[in-house]
């Protein structure tokens, strides 16, 4: 990396600029230029008066030196983050890994499926699309379904600053509408955030601390004990595995077998109302809690039995309240 401009001519130094912008960005001012190799103290420049910080970002990456000396220059560099997850719906305890049975059945949708829902978006969240490509994956890096991953305000973590719906395979790598790590969010390195994870029939948690983005991107585990959340059994335990809670049909967070605004009658709607034999197949919806592409009121593999399991199993006006401020 040149730090220091004095010991090369000015034409040289003018030159290089020019053609490493020019491989940037097309084209590039000398007055821009000239504040890349601005001296300093190893950092590109000496002062705050750079208008254009996201060509030092492209030229300099990381390390002593880095190309900007605070993290007002860095403000235009977004938040990357690797989430890993699972869901108890179709998480497999025998083979560690969740069931793929709705991409298997060709229901995932390609158009993320939670703004239809009312989620609220912020900070360019929202409309995300794959392809029939990554959907076609088989194997262990299958995609299970789509997910929702929050950034909420570090002081205040009631405050959405920024959204991402996103697809979780199934080893519980969470990859972005393309297939890829990290997540990037529209909000800029230099903050810290609590970090949320959702599922639309799953409660949610969130990580008990902030964690900081200074450039470095993070990885946050919710597979596992290490990363602490926020509140009392915000996951549920299986094995030495970390899972979102199932069952949170009716979207309200939280889970409830019996009395008003439950989770089981709405399966028993889905099947038709009367017949509790029925079920439902070839369809993409909430109340399959299970994700097994079938919905299902009574008998094997129901989608009822997780709801009331998951609030204690014996006394059914029990609840359990998702663990989200």
């Amino acid at each position: 990396m040149i730090t220091d401009a004095s010991m090369f001519g000015p034409t040289y130094i003018r030159g290089i600029a020019f053609l490493v912008s020019t491989a940037l960005f097309g084209t590039a001012a000398e007055a821009q230029s000239n504040a890349i190799f601005n001296g300093g103290s190893g950092d590109g420049h000496a002062s705050l008066e750079f208008a254009q910080p996201s060509f030092i970002v492209g030229i300099y990456n990381g390390g002593v030196g880095d190309g900007w000396s605070s993290s007002t220059e860095a403000s235009n560099v977004p938040v990357g983050l690797d989430v890993y997850l699972f869901l108890e719906g179709p998480f497999d305890p025998g083979t560690q890994l969740m069931r793929d049975d709705l991409r298997a059945a060709g229901l995932v949708p390609l158009t993320e499926p939670y703004t239809a829902l009312g989620y609220p978006q912020v900070a360019g969240g929202g409309g995300e699309t794959t392809n029939a490509a990554l959907l076609a994956i088989s194997g262990s890096d299958a995609v299970v379904d789509w997910v929702r991953v929050e950034l909420r305000d570090a002081a205040d973590p009631t405050i959405l600053r920024a959204t991402r719906q996103a697809l979780v395979r199934r080893d519980g790598t969470v990859v972005n509408s393309g297939g890829g790590q990290p997540l990037s969010f529209g909000v800029t390195i230099g903050g810290a955030f609590h970090v949320v994870v959702r599922h639309r029939n799953h409660l949610g948690a969130m990580t008990a601390s902030p964690i900081a983005f200074t450039g470095v991107v993070p990885t946050l585990s919710f597979l596992n004990s290490f990363t602490a959340t926020y509140g009392t059994n915000a996951r549920k335990v299986i094995g030495t595995d970390y899972l979102l809670w199932a069952g949170d049909v009716n979207s309200d967070h939280q889970l409830k077998y019996t009395g008003t605004t439950n989770d089981r009658d709405p399966i028993l709607t889905a099947i038709g109302g009367v017949l509790p034999t029925n079920t439902v197949t070839g369809q993409y919806r909430i109340e399959d809690v299970n994700m097994d592409a079938v919905v299902k009121y009574t008998g094997a593999s129901n989608d009822r039995d997780p709801i009331l399991q998951n609030i204690g199993g014996v006394l059914p006006t029990n609840t359990r309240a998702e663990q989200v401020p």
